[in-house]
């Protein structure tokens, strides 16, 4: 009977889902998504995210695509979860999470953030997504997951495409033609002996693909090279997880381009410095103590340790505000994510002297200069 449960609110979560992409997206010609793996800053002690991925402006893209490992311990602390939720709105219907290992340390906040299963369905302009987890039963596809992708290939019909997300690069491993790039992968994918992908989930991809629907696999996981590898069988298979120790050009999403009426779906390896950040966006600096915008109001400016901020937080919208020193280094243990319209920030344990505080939202970039005291 659990099972049971367990497999009707996924597929009742599918159905809301198409549901929504039926009423939602109508009248799109071309359509955008991002795919972005392994977006982790490499300081362990801050759980950050790569600052450009922390700048994309996602409202460019109609679905937001995460291959996993967002940062070292995505779910140790509710205040990384806040902090990755004010970035991607991870329980929005637009905003999909395939989690890898570094994001499981508590299972049950990760879901109550991203408001969806560990694993689903969802279809979105005449594509269907699996949204899969390769954590769960590593380094194989069992249970109920299995019956899921089983249903999958047995009713789809009408869909262009079939695109697979996850975390894990399941589909090298035992691949003689892959070998070679073993090395080039995140010992999470590399140490991984077998996998039943090959004789579980890639018989049901291939019958998928003979009904006449296109499959495409994207995995997440951190590796120093993009990977492509097309099989006789014209599935395609792409990994690309991004590095904290390269810079941007070095580091890559894969972004797709959907013609929605001819069912064209075409993929690209976009390096992080190509793609359309909020920087574009209008830039207010404003320098002197006190001074309002229309953003938000620092007071007391000067002040010798607690700052408030009085927000212009319309509708409720997720933003985000750094502290930052003369260096541009972010000093603040947790970036803060605020909903409301008050926020204290005490700067007590820092020396005296002038910092900065930073205000991201999908609308502008604010910057204000904050003095500290002696008292």
């Amino acid at each position: 009977m659990e099972k049971e449960m367990v497999l009707m609110k996924n597929m009742l979560f599918l159905m809301v889902l198409i549901s929504h992409a039926s009423f939602g997206f109508a009248q799109q010609d071309t359509a955008r998504y991002i795919f972005m793996g392994h977006p982790r800053d490499d300081d362990r002690e801050h759980e950050y995210l790569l600052k450009t991925v922390e700048l994309i402006d996602y409202t460019k893209f109609d679905l937001i695509l995460l291959g996993g490992d967002l940062t070292w311990s995505t779910s140790a602390e509710r205040t990384t979860l806040q902090y990755c939720d004010s970035i991607f709105n991870l329980g929005d219907s637009n905003t999909h999470l395939a989690a890898g290992n570094h994001d499981l340390d508590n299972v049950a906040d990760l879901l109550e953030f991203t408001k969806k299963p560990r694993y689903y369905a969802f279809s979105r302009n005449n594509i269907t997504f699996l949204i899969l987890d390769t954590e769960i039963s590593v380094p194989d596809f069992k249970g109920e997951q299995l019956e899921m992708i089983q249903n999958v290939a047995d009713t789809i019909e009408k869909s262009d495409y079939l695109v697979l997300i996850h975390h894990r690069i399941v589909w090298m491993v035992g691949v003689p033609e892959l070998v070679y790039l073993m090395d080039s992968v995140a010992a999470s994918t590399k140490n991984l002996s077998q996998s039943d992908f090959y004789t579980d989930v890639y018989p049901l991809l291939q019958k998928v693909k003979n009904k006449g629907v296109q499959v495409l696999c994207l995995a997440g996981d951190r590796t120093d090279v993009n990977i492509r590898y097309l099989p006789e069988d014209s599935i395609t298979f792409l990994a690309s997880g991004m590095r904290g120790t390269v810079p941007d050009e070095d580091n890559f999403a894969i972004i797709l381009t959907h013609v929605i009426q001819s069912g064209k779906l075409e993929w690209d390896f976009a390096a992080l410095s190509e793609i359309d950040t909020v920087q574009n966006k209008p830039v207010e600096t404003i320098l002197e103590g006190n001074t309002e915008s229309h953003e938000f109001i620092i007071y007391p400016n000067p002040s010798s340790g607690k700052f408030h901020i009085s927000l212009n937080n319309d509708n409720g919208r997720k933003i985000l505000i750094e502290v930052l020193d003369m260096n541009g280094t972010r000093i603040v243990e947790n970036t803060v994510t605020c909903l409301d319209t008050q926020v204290e920030i005490n700067l007590s344990f820092l020396p005296p002297g002038v910092y900065f505080l930073r205000f991201i939202n999908n609308r502008a970039m604010v910057i204000k200069k904050m003095v500290k005291t002696n008292r």
